[in-house]
């Protein structure tokens, strides 16, 4: 398999990805699913403030990041795949 042939399958897979989270993040599991983060977030900051000892402070912040994780993970791949299908189209129109 030729490197430009595997740089193309790996575009469609990433494309066909970007598209599938897409759909995800717009279907009713999505929002509850992206909704629960923002509200994780917001309660680990809830929680950071109010914290006092160092184990308190690292549960609050770890629940931040989790939650964060999951929005940034899922917005990446969004991201690459239209990067992918940019790519292919310009690939098709060389």
């Amino acid at each position: 398999m030729s490197e430009e042939t595997l740089d193309n399958d790996l575009s469609f897979v990433e494309a066909r990805l970007g598209i599938q989270a897409e759909s995800f993040l717009h279907s009713d599991i999505g929002k509850y699913l992206t909704g629960r983060a923002e509200l994780e977030i917001e309660e680990g900051r809830d929680e950071l403030e109010a914290a006092t000892g160092d184990k308190e402070i690292t549960v609050a912040k770890d629940k931040i990041r989790g939650a964060r994780r999951f929005i940034v993970w899922l917005g990446n791949a969004i991201q690459n795949g239209r990067i992918a299908e940019d790519q292919i189209r310009a690939e098709k129109e060389a």
